[in-house]
């Protein structure tokens, strides 16, 4: 007996993660365009992370570090939502996690569960 068909192949789920991913970091760029003092929450996560998370994500946790605090804003910003392979894998490791809202994710996770 197969198993049964699933709605997305193994590729495409790897590609809807991704674009789901992208869609809640335009969002947060969004806010930190608003209020850049929301950086100082990234920063908080990977200091904490940093001393408990696992090694594997150690090297992106100092990736982001360097980021956030050397790149200009903008830059930083148009990182978040770029579509290419090293900020897919950035954001896999994200420290913005607590700058939206449950609202805001919800609405995002809905838009994607329909796709």
């Amino acid at each position: 007996m197969s198993a049964p068909a699933t709605k997305r192949s193994r590729t495409r789920q790897h590609d809807w993660i991704d674009e789901r991913s992208r869609a809640l970091h335009q969002v947060v760029a969004a806010k930190i365009r608003r209020n850049p003092e929301l950086l100082r929450m990234p920063l908080q996560n990977l200091e904490r992370w940093t001393n408990t998370g696992g090694e594997a994500s150690k090297p992106l946790f100092v990736e982001w570090k360097r980021i956030i605090q050397t790149w200009p804003l903008e830059k930083l910003l148009a990182l978040l939502s770029e579509q290419s392979e090293r900020a897919n894998q950035l954001r896999q490791a994200s420290p913005f996690t607590g700058i939206l809202s449950q609202r805001e994710r919800d609405d995002i996770f809905q838009r994607y569960e329909t796709l």
